[in-house]
């Protein structure tokens, strides 16, 4: 299963922070007003996601919001770390155990 890590959420949260301290020509962050451009599922989901103690429930979590929020800024930031660790994920299957165990007998 894809996984997403807390430091994965922490660093995708950290660059929608910067998105939005960028609004207002930097004012939003400079007056902590940051809190204002996010919706409540928005700031509901980063804390779902930061007290997630599966990583792979993290990766349900972030996923199923993409998909009922898309056009949530939010979710396009949540987009990228979703798509890798999908990516990671097919990697590992593709090139780490299953050529192992393709040639063991049942």
């Amino acid at each position: 299963m894809p996984k997403l890590t807390r430091d994965d959420i922490q660093k995708v949260i950290n660059q929608y922070d910067g998105y939005k301290s960028s609004r207002l020509h930097g004012l939003s962050g400079l007056f902590n007003l940051n809190g204002f451009f996010s919706t409540s599922e928005s700031a509901d989901i980063m804390k779902k996601l930061l007290s997630a103690t599966s990583e792979t429930d993290r990766f349900h979590i972030a996923a199923n919001y993409v998909k009922y929020f898309p056009e949530a800024h939010f979710a396009k930031f949540l987009v990228p770390a979703i798509n890798h660790a999908v990516e990671d994920n097919k990697k590992f299957w593709e090139g780490g155990l299953l050529p192992f165990f393709s040639d063991m007998e049942p």
